[in-house]
């Protein structure tokens, strides 16, 4: 896409607004090319025809009144096609919204939440019905099948990880600066250190020093890796550190007694336990035995690897 806002807005309101005077809806297509297999779904998908959270909406609730009315119908293969499309609808609509391409952003998120709402009605109603149906994510089944404390028990630890992952983002994006010199940046290459210098040269009289270093993952990154001098390393770690605050900790400590208690009140152990419950590995120790295994035997492979570490730790040591 081109990289500018504004013309973006436009071209992207444009092909939406055409597609709701046409009738066509470009998240409904996607998911019935998805249904009709390998050869349907290979055909490419135009971003701006699917970056519309009204759109998306739409879908949602069109697929939700097909299952209303197979339900009514007692039809359990076209029920079960509807209940098939409305989950593909919210796939396609939560990897776009990771991506960032439903817009506006705050639709999006609200428009996330009201479609949950219509999965979860359309699951019960379907259960109620006593039509057969499959293909329903166990967790949701789970979901909508508990009582009332134990659902908003699981409300409440999507809106906790919803908090830490915001937490977490605005963590990694960094915030503040670093005022370096080519000797704090000693073995950084000029290409990776030309992006912290001013566009004005000895112009930016206002600067401080050569480098303005924003504090965040990309300069972690690069100064960690290739720095050399090992005062800015630890500068640049500690002021990035130091950007996540106490919020996350917080937040992951409200996260963990809420899946703590989620398990608990579930009939599990452990969390882990309950998150493995559907897996191969279908416990804690099962799959700590295998993770030793796969390590006992990496052990082999990695040797060279770990001992040239060890070397040239021992040179600069």
């Amino acid at each position: 896409m081109i990289r500018a806002p504004v013309i973006n807005t436009v071209l992207n309101t444009t092909r939406s607004l055409k597609q709701l005077f046409s009738g066509r809806n470009a998240f409904q297509e996607a998911v019935s090319r998805t249904s009709q297999g390998p050869s349907a779904s290979a055909e490419a998908i135009c971003l701006r025809d699917v970056c519309s959270a009204s759109l998306w909406l739409m879908a949602c609730r069109r697929a939700k009144r097909q299952i209303s009315q197979a339900i009514s119908a007692g039809e359990a293969l076209a029920m079960q096609d509807s209940l098939t499309r409305l989950h593909e609808l919210l796939r396609l609509g939560s990897a776009l919204g990771s991506a960032g391409a439903l817009r506006p952003a705050i639709l999006q998120r609200q428009s996330e939440k009201i479609a949950d709402r219509w999965y979860d009605s359309a699951v019960r109603s379907s259960l109620s019905s006593g039509l057969a149906m499959k293909g329903v994510p166990s967790r949701k089944l789970l979901h909508v099948r508990v009582e009332a404390s134990t659902s908003e028990l699981m409300e409440l630890m999507h809106s906790q990880q919803m908090k830490l992952a915001a937490a977490t983002q605005k963590g990694l994006a960094g915030s503040g600066h670093l005022d370096l010199t080519d000797q704090d940046l000693l073995g950084v290459a000029d290409a990776a250190k030309s992006v912290w210098t001013s566009t004005l040269g000895s112009a930016a009289v206002w600067r401080k020093t050569k480098y303005r270093v924003p504090v965040g993952i990309d300069a972690v990154n690069k100064i960690g890796s290739f720095c050399q001098n090992p005062t800015t390393r630890e500068r640049i770690f500690k002021a990035y550190y130091e950007g996540f605050g106490s919020e996350v900790d917080e937040a992951a400590l409200e996260l963990l007694r809420t899946r703590r208690l989620l398990a608990r009140k579930l009939g599990f152990r452990s969390y882990a336990d309950f998150e493995l419950a559907p897996m191969a590995t279908n416990s804690e120790a099962m799959a700590r035995q295998l993770m030793d295994r796969c390590w006992k035997d990496a052990r082999v492979a990695l040797a060279p690897a770990l001992k040239s570490m060890e070397e040239v730790h021992a040179g600069h040591t």
